[in-house]
């Protein structure tokens, strides 16, 4: 974790520090090597939050564009089960940023837990993600700006498979140029569709730290979706049929 708490203040990590978990109360000390960012840890080898993982210093950097108060939130359902949120805005939208692989089982349990979140994914970690994804900006590199939208299916030719069908915002950190692709739901229960956001990474912080809010535009659903979903195009069976299964 990046922070503890020391006289009830959130304070950074630092050589032979001594802190408090600000989520469980119990000890935690300073890991300040040459290795690993620093960080804080549990004094004992349990953890309080089985969701929490190791930091990367690509997950350092993401929380660290937005304020300090953001970060590392404590989110508590009312059945009592809590959990940290990597960072939580004064408008209640949730950030993951998730660098590891992750089972789509712990991906719906997050986000349902949360329910206003979006995902943000390093897609650099993987060598065929990264290549995926370059082939898809590829196609819009050529006339994009800071950003661009463009009505989709789920894109399951060009993200990795445990993200298809996920039915909240995920944004894939390209490492290409800066640029993000969102795979956002659209009209989910009535189609399974999808907007692909193509977006400066400066572009995303810079709208989340004034707003507190991701609210992108709504695209108009093309004439030839509905007919998609029953199975049929304008010249006969639809190839895209599963679209009925997604939502």
């Amino acid at each position: 974790m990046k922070y503890a708490l020391q006289s009830d203040e959130r304070v950074e990590a630092t050589p032979k520090a001594i802190g408090v978990c600000s989520c469980c109360g119990t000890e935690m000390i300073a890991k300040c090597g040459n290795r690993k960012v620093w960080h804080w840890a549990h004094k004992t080898k349990q953890t309080c939050d089985h969701w929490w993982e190791n930091e990367t210093q690509w997950h350092r950097d993401w929380k660290n564009q937005f304020p300090t108060e953001w970060q590392e939130v404590v989110h508590k359902a009312e059945d009592g089960e809590k959990h940290i949120a990597d960072v939580k805005t004064n408008r209640g939208l949730v950030l993951e940023f998730q660098n590891s692989f992750l089972k789509r089982e712990e991906i719906n349990a997050r986000s349902n837990f949360y329910d206003n979140i979006i995902w943000v994914v390093n897609s650099q970690r993987l060598k065929t993600d990264t290549e995926k994804l370059a082939s898809l900006l590829q196609t819009k590199i050529a006339t994009l700006k800071n950003e661009d939208y463009e009505f989709s299916w789920d894109r399951r030719w060009e993200i990795p498979k445990q993200w298809h069908s996920v039915k909240v915002p995920v944004f894939f950190d390209t490492g290409i140029d800066d640029w993000m692709v969102g795979h956002i739901p659209q009209l989910m229960d009535e189609y399974g569709i999808y907007k692909c956001h193509f977006l400066k990474k400066n572009y995303f912080v810079r709208f989340v730290n004034s707003s507190g809010i991701y609210q992108p535009s709504r695209m108009k659903v093309p004439y030839y979706i509905p007919k998609w979903k029953q199975g049929i195009t304008d010249s006969g069976p639809c190839k895209y049929s599963y679209l009925a299964s997604v939502s």
